[in-house]
């Protein structure tokens, strides 16, 4: 959602619910745009009204994602594109259908409520650096920045909820580890909207270990920027030194401690060729706000969005068994969404090129596969509140599939690992989260 002059919008979806606020008086001609920005991953094309019904007179401004672009409102008339001027009667109701062509459909229409406010409840913000107790951290890493230098880490708001993890029993290409399904309940946290690029990897460790640096035959697709293409061949131990040198240069509270400090400095030398011990047993800082990996349960919430649990990939796409072609038609389906086998050209892209989620993220399937915190084992058969996967283990958990990926190991529910402690996977990257510290 964006905000512009004295007034806001709330939109209200079909999974959000809509503020309870005091309306905003009238006001003139003069006033600011209200800018108002509808998420949708609706491809069936179901049709909501959006209606706007205080006595107000404006100029609404629309802008619409749907697909991997954002089609933001012209100068088009009254009704016949996304910029509507408006000048409702007392209680009247305006209803306005917002439509784009794609997809699968001729015409989609995007849904909502608007309601015009005083002032509203914001997402928590992240600029204020947290507090910790002296018994939970020595290091004095969490009162002034080192600075950070880099591209920021965008990252957007993932409301809380309850889901359905794991994939049905019925799914194709489905393994067994896949399973049971069962309910999670999250707590809202922030997640980066892309996988971290090669330019903020650089900007923190001060190189770059990617196999996709530019070079002969390593070259970005042509019109993409090599330092936007996701970092790679970082191991698992590798992104806990990213995590904890960023928020350090940020001021923030690191999230990870290794032998009771959280200062990369103390760690020693990053393990490239067995598990460390002291590695293994690395702990989160309890009201730590720093940057973390996401747990496995927090990438598929994140991945799935609204998306029901039949649906595979990040846009709702599922495998249509009846269809003439059924591989070529997931394909088809997914080509705007996934880099995998299909699409690549057997290569990593810069970030932010295909379609974005129902929560704002981008190369969530595909591109690279992404670390996740967890310890690789078998899911339980019962539901679970911010699971972080098992005590210990061989292996840590990616997920999301690649650029060289089949379908099958793309999907919403597909589970990798890899062993924590190689830097050698040219496919493998990640993203990061932070927590809401109340």
């Amino acid at each position: 959602m964006k905000k512009s002059g004295r007034l806001f919008g709330i939109i209200a979806l079909t999974v959000i619910m809509v503020l309870g606020m005091t309306a905003c008086p009238d006001v003139s001609n003069g006033a600011d745009p209200i800018t108002i920005e509808v998420s949708s991953t609706d491809i069936d094309g179901n049709t909501y009204h959006l209606t706007i019904t205080e006595n107000l007179q404006f100029k609404l401004t629309i802008t619409l994602v749907h697909g991997p672009t954002r089609i933001s409102s012209g100068t088009a008339a009254a009704g016949s594109g996304n910029e509507w001027s408006l000048t409702p009667a007392s209680g009247e109701v305006f209803t306005v259908v917002i439509s784009a062509a794609g997809g699968t459909q001729s015409l989609i229409s995007i849904t909502g409520t608007i309601t015009f406010t005083d002032s509203i409840a914001d997402p928590p913000s992240m600029e204020a650096p947290g507090e910790l107790n002296d018994d939970d951290n020595d290091d004095d890493t969490c009162d002034t920045g080192t600075g950070y230098n880099g591209p920021p880490i965008e990252m957007v708001y993932i409301q809380g909820g309850t889901f359905t993890m794991g994939s049905p029993p019925v799914e194709q290409w489905r393994l067994p580890n896949e399973g049971p399904q069962r309910l999670v309940t999250l707590d809202a946290f922030f997640m980066g909207i892309y996988p971290v690029t090669q330019e903020q990897y650089m900007a923190v460790m001060g190189f770059n270990p990617s196999h996709y640096d530019g070079g002969e035959g390593r070259e970005p697709a042509h019109g993409e920027v090599q330092e936007r293409r996701p970092v790679e061949r970082v191991s698992w131990y590798d992104t806990l030194v990213f995590a904890n040198r960023l928020s350090i240069m940020e001021g923030l509270c690191p999230a990870y401690s290794i032998n009771n400090s959280t200062n990369p400095d103390d760690w020693g030398p990053v393990p490239t060729s067995l598990w460390d011990s002291a590695w293994d047993a690395v702990v989160i800082v309890s009201g730590s706000n720093g940057y973390r990996l996401p747990t496995e349960a927090q990438w598929e919430y994140a991945c799935r969005g609204i998306h029901s649990p039949e649906a595979m990939f990040s846009n709702g796409a599922t495998y249509n068994a009846n269809a003439v072609d059924p591989l070529s038609d997931l394909q088809d389906k997914i080509t705007g969404t996934v880099w995998f086998e299909f699409n690549s050209d057997n290569k990593t892209h810069e970030v932010g090129k295909l379609m974005v989620t129902w929560w704002g993220l981008y190369d969530m399937n595909g591109n690279v596969s992404e670390w996740c915190w967890d310890w690789e084992g078998d899911y339980p058969d019962h539901a679970e509140t911010n699971p972080t996967g098992p005590s210990t283990g061989t292996m840590r958990i990616n997920r999301g599939g690649h650029y060289a990926q089949t379908p099958a190991g793309s999907r919403i529910a597909s589970r990798a690992s890899y062993y924590p402690f190689l830097n050698t996977g040219i496919s493998l990257g990640f993203r990061l989260v932070r927590p809401i510290i109340e």
